[in-house]
């Protein structure tokens, strides 16, 4: 039995979803999140990256940021690595444009 493959629309829906809400919590702890690093110190549960402390709003960030990479790996898994990367790129522009430059400055 094979299982088919979900549509690239499914996986938009999910990583959107989480990354609105990721959005809204470095907002909420002013982490300016795409700043080179920032992702990486959340991750190490080091929380000296917050312009205001919010200990339940970071454990909730670092949650769904491991949640993000998880559920693009298995995009990536599902509808190969371009697909799912240009699927990222969409969701950070429009991300980007709904809350300007609150979350730092992306990687080139």
């Amino acid at each position: 039995m094979t299982v088919e493959p979900s549509s690239p629309r499914h996986w938009e829906t999910i990583l959107e979803s989480i990354d609105l809400e990721i959005a809204q919590l470095a907002i909420v702890c002013r982490i300016r999140l795409l700043d080179p690093g920032v992702i990486e110190r959340v991750i190490d549960r080091n929380d000296i990256v917050c312009g205001h402390k919010n200990p339940q709003a970071f454990e909730k960030l670092r949650a769904l940021l491991i949640m993000h990479f998880t559920a693009r790996e298995s995009a990536a898994h599902e509808l190969g690595d371009e697909q799912a990367s240009a699927i990222t790129a969409h969701i950070r522009a429009h991300l980007g444009a709904r809350v300007g430059d609150q979350l730092g400055t992306p990687r080139p």
